[in-house]
């Protein structure tokens, strides 16, 4: 039968899910030992003493290793920003948002980050309460998380502080000079030209800088574009100095814009970065804020510069775009039904088919109904956590939460009370005090509508055919486009059970209920145990062995307490729950806490070795060798992923090719977060793993491969680039 679990059961496993969901860490890696050695940090203050009232600049300076850097507010397609948390002991005092100085570009194997080198200082402005008294002392403090990098990546972070004393007469530090020297402003006055329509569907954005290269007696020499947010324009372009003499004498630059697909207008926000060379060699450098709204309209387009071509209605209008991923998402979605992570739910699903097979056709089709509608709220919950994510200033994919290790033994804990309710060890049911009948129908409904949501919970860890292309394309659209994909691939997975509910004609082949049900039932615990011990390995990968052990011994207290509850039940007492409930606390507090506090050198990275690990500098080195290169992005809690590996890639016969022809086979683990996956996921139009990568030799362009991969497809492209 379909699993029944009361109100309160099912209200408990969502807060303790949404708890655990808390722990969630977006950073990657932990804390390396020689962060401190690369990384030098300190407060400073333009005042060593300050007056009532008074506002001024406070400022962490980094003194950075050569050839190592730290990020911007937005670092590029790779990193994460520096973060500073402002705060005071003492009440009133008030600090602005960090204020950071003009970025530098770097770029490692094609990705591009924005950030500082060597020397630099990120700042606030604070107020001093008007209430402050002479001689009282005012404590500023500063906590600071960061990633520092060169060919590879090491977070860290400090808490510092400084004491300034208040008196009458505010008196600078030698420090000040610093201040003025990193706190200087991008120049305004960047306006718009022309929005040019190009033959491939893009926009060239041409921007009048009031900047007279000949007045200056200088050179072009360098531009950058530096966008305040991934919306807001080009983060990796190649920006052209343009000659127009209707804006002459002034510097007219064009800003390469891809609008997100054809979106219909964008904010073109950033710095514009200019470096100039004298006659002498001298580099000074320029910086002007850009704030432009671009409307994609013919109307802003300059029809006396729009360039004719035979080909430049080739790129399909935007809503058309629109339908058809929107058609990728919902065949995915259908295809989601046969993925591996997917069918202990269809077995559930199946017994209830069974069990309700004798019901009115109503009741049947009700009962899809609030399946497809369980299906339909975890797959909205999990947009509103995807959206969450990103305005945070996260890049994430699809799977996302299986990064999390608090998440992944949520999920363990989950199938572990599933395979006990299976297995007979207690059963929960809806309204204790309600007859037998009234039991029955709520407990279809209330299962039906859980079984929707654990087929969603299960299914992130798969991508299916079509599902790459349409989440790649809804990650870097508006909210709204992200929730109409997601829905799209909820409805896909829902339809089948809502046709076979409509028409129960079809389920013709299915024997009657009767007693077969029960060792059905507890059969199909095993699918649901062998789930956990799956995602048992996946907490082991990404949390070593030692919090490993302690997640044994907590599921094992919960299945005591669970245990004791069945006992309970047998007796008729309700009280069995609350102990249930409390023996499972005692176990999270003493056993699952110290397990998430535990860092492992390498978390997720464990299961690969030093010669499969992917970087886009290996990459490019075999590639100058003229070595081909195969690239598996994959993940331990992806199933998809773990399915092709076992089934292809692993195999002796594909070994043997991948050494007979040559071809180096990388591995790009995203158990754990990444971000220079991430990026590299996002650059090849994916939200999410699995993503095969060919490399032919001495091309730079890799041959993408389905997720769905076979020898025969492998091989034949391999042979035939």
């Amino acid at each position: 039968m379909i699993l029944s679990l009361s109100k309160s059961f099912i209200r408990c496993l969502s807060i303790s899910a949404i708890l655990l969901f808390s722990f969630t860490q977006f950073a990657p890696a932990s804390k390396a030992s020689t962060s401190a050695e690369l990384v030098q940090e300190n407060l400073l203050s333009e005042f060593e003493t300050v007056s009532p009232g008074q506002e001024f600049l406070v400022g962490v300076k980094f003194n950075i290793r050569d050839h190592w850097h730290i990020y911007w507010s937005n670092p590029g397609e790779s990193g994460i920003p520096t973060d500073i948390q402002w705060s005071s002991s003492t009440a009133g005092v008030t600090f602005s948002p960090t204020l950071y100085p003009i970025p530098s570009w770097f770029i490692y194997g094609g990705i591009v980050g924005f950030g500082y080198g060597k020397e630099t200082i990120l700042m606030s402005r604070v107020k001093i309460p008007d209430t402050a008294k002479p001689g009282e002392r005012i404590e500023i403090k500063a906590k600071t998380e960061w990633l520092v990098c060169n060919e590879t990546c090491i977070p860290g972070g400090a808490l510092l502080s400084i004491s300034l004393k208040v008196s009458g007469h505010p008196l600078s530090t030698k420090d000040a000079v610093l201040f003025q020297q990193y706190g200087e402003k991008p120049k305004d006055g960047a306006k718009l030209g022309k929005l040019l329509k190009l033959p491939d569907g893009h926009y060239d954005a041409l921007v009048v800088i009031p900047f007279d290269l000949e007045h200056n007696n200088g050179s072009f020499e360098k531009i950058k574009f530096f966008p305040f947010t991934e919306n807001n324009g080009p983060q990796n372009a190649e920006i052209i100095v343009k000659e127009d003499a209707q804006y002459s004498p002034m510097m007219v630059v064009a800003i390469p814009i891809t609008p997100h697909q054809n979106v219909a207008s964008l904010d073109l926000k950033g710095i514009l970065g200019i470096d100039i060379k004298d006659s002498k060699g001298k580099i000074t450098k320029y910086a002007y804020a850009i704030d432009l709204p671009l409307v994609f309209t013919s109307a802003a387009i300059d029809q006396d510069h729009l360039p004719q071509s035979a080909d430049s209605n080739q790129s399909l209008p935007y809503p058309i775009q629109i339908a058809f991923m929107f058609l990728l998402a919902f065949a995915g979605g259908i295809i989601l039904n046969i993925m591996p992570c997917v069918l202990p739910v269809i077995s559930l699903k199946i017994i209830s088919f069974v069990q309700h097979s004798q019901d009115s056709k109503g009741q049947t089709f009700k009962l899809g109904l609030w399946f497809a509608l369980g299906i339909l709220i975890s797959m909205w919950g999990l947009t509103a956590a995807t959206l969450a994510v990103q305005f945070a200033g996260h890049q994430i994919g699809w799977g996302f939460q299986f990064q999390s290790p608090a998440y992944v033994l949520a999920m363990i804990t989950l199938c572990l009370l599933i395979t006990l309710n299976l297995f007979g060890v207690f059963e929960v049911l809806f309204f204790p005090t309600a007859s037998t009948m009234q039991l029955a129908q709520k407990s279809g409904v209330s299962g039906a509508f859980f079984n929707g949501v654990l087929a969603v919970v299960l299914a992130t860890p798969c991508t299916a055919p079509f599902m790459g292309a349409a989440l790649g394309f809804a990650f870097v659209q508006p909210a709204w486009v992200i929730i109409l994909i997601f829905t799209a691939i909820g409805l896909g997975l829902a339809t089948p059970y809502v046709i076979l509910s409509a028409f129960p004609s079809l389920l013709k082949f299915l024997p009657k209920p009767g007693a077969w049900m029960n060792t059905a039932k507890q059969f199909l615990g095993f699918p649901m145990l062998a789930t956990a011990i799956w995602l048992i390995w996946v907490f082991n990968a990404q949390q070593g062995r030692d919090a490993t052990t302690l997640v044994l011994f907590f599921l094992l207290v919960v299945s005591f307490g669970f245990w004791i509850y069945g006992k309970f039940q047998v007796t008729g007492k309700q009280s069995g729950f609350l102990i249930a409930l409390l023996i499972t606390l005692v176990g999270f507090l003493t056993l699952v806490i110290p397990a998430l506090k535990t860092n492992p050198e390498k978390p997720g990275e464990n299961t690969v070795s030093s010669s499969l690990k992917w970087s886009p500098q290996r990459v490019q080195e075999a590639l100058k060798n003229g070595q081909a290169v195969f690239v598996d992005f994959t993940a331990d809690w992806c199933l998809s992923c773990k399915v092709n590996e076992r089934a292809v890639l692993k195999t002796e016969e594909i070994q043997d090719l991948f050494k007979d022809k040559d071809v180096l086979f990388l591995i790009a683990d995203w158990t754990s977060y990444n971000p220079q996956i991430t990026a590299t996921l996002k650059e090849f139009g994916r939200s999410g793993v699995p993503l095969y990568l060919y490399y032919p030799p001495g091309l730079s362009q890799p041959v993408i491969l389905p997720e769905v991969l076979t020898k025969e497809i492998l091989r034949k492209t391999i042979l035939e680039k």
